[in-house]
């Protein structure tokens, strides 16, 4: 018996998608990549933006067939949709069997033995419903050389064109001790980088376990010797993440700039493991928006954010999130926006046109922004990103970089650099020797072209 999960949106939800997998395998169900082969669909949504909805009602209605044809398959959906208009989705595809939100995702254990099939099956091994046991349970995907790594959920920022809060829930931190638990229990198994995953990882707190806690939890005791505060922060987690033997990478996402305290800068700089690349999401380059948008900076705050962060680490890689067409948005202050990326040169950027989201403080406001400027400025802005991603890149021609190749492309190993930048190269055989498999290796690579969104290379063995 098989199940196929199809996810949408954010890293979060890709995160999650782990914890379905793994609660699915716990009642013996095997994973597959073609959906008409499963007996188990768990379609996990987005809810960011109305596109990446629209996507979830289409794959629901090519999966009535489905379900008519074998009735006692199973469809769960999941997610952030889930947790917005749940019960407009039982109305509008009665044939779902069980929908689960993203606040709810450490219910799911329970519910899944609730469905009848499920429930006469019983689980393979047994588990307790916690969020401590779901997140000690999950395991990487087969040769699985990076992965997602949840330190905390929900967000009280309340931006206000984001719904996650609303979605998501408060803020709440998992305890350093599972996390340090689950990623040795990854590096065993495998993973060599993680990437710390929270909607705002840089308000991470966290209390220690108290003695009691560690008895419940075998394979906690004795694996951590910090200082005696009660209370962590994301700094003090990352230099615990460091000190995993077999761990060759950290990174994080996502980073709220008011938040991005000097300490952690530091920490990035210091700690060997933790790669020189940090996501900074400006979302716009405008004052007047800015404060629309209640990002609680300032245009001056970020600039002058970014102006330490290089001086800290010259060779940081920043990447960031742009939303153009926000309510109110002129000319004048979409020119302000491009200054900044300008200024800032960001080495990628992920670009969107405002969606509206109900509920979102900003969708009270007036959608002025016609959809053809809008276009019209996101196309702007991503070939003034695509320009200073190239200049930068070309920088890179000729030097070596160290790379973690993650996929055998067949034709090409991929991999990336500290910074993030994705890296290919073609199989060559060291002299005398047969064809090397990279995944899973560290290498040296001179880069010999490069383009907007991708470096290409070539090994140097005499390095070795």
């Amino acid at each position: 018996m098989k199940y196929y999960i199809q996810t949408y949106g954010c890293q979060m939800n890709v995160a999650d998608a782990g914890e379905y997998r793994q609660h699915l395998q716990n009642y013996g169900f095997l994973p597959t990549e073609n959906l008409k082969e499963a007996q188990v669909v768990l379609i996990n949504t987005c809810t960011v933006r109305q596109h990446a909805e629209d996507k979830v009602f289409t794959l629901l209605g090519s999966l009535k067939r489905w379900k008519e044809k074998n009735p006692e398959n199973i469809l769960i959906v999941a997610g952030c949709v889930a947790q917005r208009i749940g019960e407009h989705l039982k109305r509008r595809f009665p044939y779902v069997d069980l929908v689960i939100g993203a606040k709810d995702i450490d219910y799911f254990p329970k519910a899944l033995g609730q469905l009848s099939r499920l429930g006469q099956l019983g689980p393979v091994s047994p588990f307790e419903l916690t969020s401590k046991s779901n997140h000690l349970a999950t395991q990487p995907l087969k040769h699985q050389i990076t992965t997602f790594v949840t330190i905390m959920r929900g967000c009280e920022n309340f931006c206000s064109y984001c719904i996650v809060p609303y979605v998501r829930g408060k803020e709440k931190s998992r305890p350093v001790e599972e996390i340090i638990s689950e990623i040795k229990c990854l590096v065993e198994q495998g993973v060599k980088e993680v990437t710390l995953l929270g909607q705002n990882v840089n308000s991470y707190r966290s209390r220690r376990f108290s003695p009691s806690d560690l008895e419940t939890h075998e394979g906690l005791k004795g694996q951590l010797q910090w200082a005696s505060a009660s209370e962590m922060n994301f700094a003090n987690l990352l230099e615990e993440v460091n000190k995993i033997q077999g761990l060759e990478r950290i990174r994080f996402v996502t980073s709220h700039p008011k938040d991005l305290a000097e300490k952690i800068i530091y920490a990035m700089r210091d700690l060997d493991k933790v790669c020189e690349h940090l996501h900074l999401p400006v979302q716009a380059g405008a004052n007047k928006i800015l404060e629309k948008m209640n990002r609680k900076y300032s245009r001056e705050d970020y600039l002058s954010l970014v102006e330490k962060i290089k001086k800290i680490i010259p060779e940081i890689a920043l990447t960031t999130d742009i939303i153009v067409g926000f309510p109110g948005e002129t000319e004048e202050d979409f020119a302000q926006t491009l200054d900044l990326v300008e200024k800032v040169e960001f080495d990628s950027a992920y670009t969107f046109k405002y969606s509206p989201r109900p509920g979102t403080g900003a969708a009270k406001l007036e959608n002025d922004v016609p959809q053809e400027v809008k276009e019209e400025r996101l196309k702007r802005l991503n070939e003034l990103g695509k320009k200073i991603s190239e200049r930068k890149n070309q920088k890179l021609v000729g030097t070596k970089q160290e790379v973690l190749f993650e996929k055998d492309n067949k034709q090409k190993f991929e991999g990336r650099t500290r910074t993030n930048k994705i890296v290919f190269v073609s199989p060559v055989s060291p002299a005398g020797g047969e064809e090397e498999n990279l995944v899973g290796k560290i290498v040296k690579v001179e880069i010999t072209q490069a383009y907007a969104h991708s470096l290409i290379g070539i090994i140097d063995y005499s390095d070795y």
